[in-house]
């Protein structure tokens, strides 16, 4: 074997079959930047909602968790407000009628028993949603598995 350096139209060559490989392969990978906003955003709407929990047990009292879905800020009362404004992800808050303050607010409040109201936040970019579901008996927080909207 000789040791010859690679000749500009080699260079040229592996380029372009790199890049043709990039085009074919790049819309079968998934949006890893916005799927993983999603994800971190549930988790920590997820986390905020375990730590009302475990306050109001503590605490022996009510705990209010509140969501703004415009600005999409969130927080229970003891702790520093979360999120903010982030571009693209739409939050949906299922809860009763009675903890709506309004079409884009809302609560889920813990009791010192360890109950709750009840219900949900859907985070989600398009058809994709991930669910953070808050059981009314026992006041238990879950992310739900990642799914697709299908429209009827």
């Amino acid at each position: 074997m000789s040791e010859r350096g690679l000749t500009l139209l080699e260079v040229l060559v592996v380029l372009g079959i790199t890049a043709l490989l990039l085009v074919v392969a790049m819309p079968m990978m998934p949006t890893g930047s916005t799927a993983l906003r999603v994800e971190s955003t549930a988790r920590e709407i997820a986390a905020d909602l375990r730590e009302a929990h475990a306050a109001a047990i503590a605490g022996n009292r009510t705990v209010v968790f509140r969501i703004d879905l415009v600005s999409g800020v969130f927080g229970h009362e003891r702790a520093k407000p979360h999120g903010g404004h982030n571009a693209g992800i739409q939050l949906a808050l299922y809860t009763t009628d009675e903890q709506r303050a309004g079409a884009g607010a809302g609560t889920i409040r813990f009791f010192a028993d360890g109950g709750s109201t009840g219900g949900g936040v859907a985070v989600g970019v398009g058809a994709q949603r991930i669910m953070v579901l808050v059981d009314w008996l026992t006041g238990h927080v879950s992310v739900a598995p990642r799914t697709t909207a299908v429209d009827p």
